[in-house]
């Protein structure tokens, strides 16, 4: 009986050790994930950690890459300026995975349609998109006041789907 107990006590030391092993070296430096944007407070707002990038691979074969600009949000723009630029036009999307967009191209989310459509009618326009996966109604009113107001824009449009509302009339656990 001693006997086995040894061995068992070894078989579960060595898996405990392989375990280990696969976590914190195999999958931290060989195999690392790609498609994991980690999330930062900055100014008492989530957004994605600055100057990250994640590759989102489809289902159906395709894939999109988020790149977390200067500020943290995943857009074209490389780094959201304060000051305005003469004649420019700016406008603010704020929302959650929609506004994001981490499942389409960079180039073909509906922000970057707007600019294009806006500058084929002669709009000089520019767009910053405030978006974080899964944010409630009550975050978009906290990135509003925290964040997108120091960015003086002169149109601020926050799109809104069915899901937006799920906090407003019923528990949810996991926020």
């Amino acid at each position: 009986m001693k006997k086995r107990l040894g061995e068992l006590a070894l078989t579960a030391a060595s898996m405990i050790a392989c375990f280990l092993f696969i976590e914190f070296v195999v999958c931290r430096t060989v195999l690392v994930p790609d498609d994991l944007l980690e999330n930062v407070t900055i100014n008492q707002v989530v957004r994605y950690k600055p100057g990250t990038r994640a590759t989102f691979r489809h289902p159906d074969g395709t894939s999109s890459t988020v790149v977390a600009n200067a500020q943290g949000w995943n857009s074209l723009v490389a780094s959201y300026e304060k000051d305005m630029r003469e004649g420019v036009q700016r406008i603010a999307i704020v929302g959650d995975s929609y506004v994001h967009g981490a499942f389409v191209d960079r180039r073909e989310h509906f922000a970057a349609r707007l600019i294009t459509f806006l500058a084929e009618r002669g709009a000089k326009t520019e767009i910053y998109r405030f978006g974080m996966d899964g944010a409630p109604l009550s975050q978009y009113l906290h990135m509003l006041r925290r964040e997108v107001l120091s960015y003086k824009p002169d149109i601020v449009v926050i799109p809104l789907i069915h899901n937006d509302f799920d906090e407003s009339y019923r528990f949810l656990k996991t926020r």
